[in-house]
Parts: C-alpha cells; sequence; structure tokens
C-alpha cells in the first residue's frame, strides 16, 4: 500500500479519569491522536439492545505502525472516524515486512 490508500483520517481516544470540581473522580475520553488510514469494510450486521434492533459494522483500519506504537493503541482504546465511534475488537496487528499495522474495531455496539 502507498502512501495514497490511506484517504481517511481517524482519530484515536482513551478513557481516562478526570478530577470533578466536587472531588472524586469521574470517566472522560482523551484524544491520543491522529492518524491517515486505509479504512476496509469486513462486514456488519444487527443487534438487539436498547429495545430495539440497531446496526453494526466492522472495518479494518490500516495504518503507519510508527503512528499507531507512538500512541500505544490497545482494545481499550477507542477510533472515531466520520462522526462514528468504533470500539477496537483485536490487538492491533503489525504487518509482517512493511511498516503498517491493521486495526479491526465495530460500530454501533455498545462503548
Amino acid at each position: 500500500m502507498d502512501a495514497g490508500d490511506r484517504t481517511e483520517l481517524i482519530t484515536f481516544q482513551r478513557e481516562t479519569d478526570a478530577r470533578r470540581p466536587g472531588g472524586g473522580m469521574t470517566p472522560t475520553l482523551a484524544p491520543l491522536g491522529q492518524a491517515w488510514a486505509k479504512a476496509d469494510w469486513i462486514g456488519g450486521g444487527e443487534q438487539v439492545r436498547d429495545g430495539g434492533v440497531k446496526p453494526t459494522s466492522k472495518y479494518r483500519f490500516t495504518c503507519l505502525s510508527a503512528a499507531i506504537d507512538e500512541m500505544g493503541i490497545t482494545t481499550s482504546d477507542r477510533i472515531v472516524w466520520n462522526g462514528d465511534t468504533y470500539n477496537i475488537r483485536e490487538r492491533p496487528r503489525r504487518l509482517p515486512n512493511k511498516p503498517e499495522t491493521e486495526i479491526v474495531a465495530e460500530t454501533g455496539v455498545t462503548l
């Protein structure tokens, strides 16, 4: 894949604890950074949730490994792409003999 294939700008987020004004901590999402990615649709389906049927979509995002390594992306993190939030479903997988990492993520599921 050349740089021209990575046309989608994705943002990574991580849940962290933030101090509340009245004391104590509350979970919040903090941006980790952005990376250019190639997005390939893997599949989709439906899930019964919140009293209704919700659509799901799963994508494989391929990014430069250096960007992913620098941010320390894990399955606990999330991707925001085109206004949708994706849960990272598989540990980022570095491709052999290429400077790229694949990340499988899914939207439409409970976050």
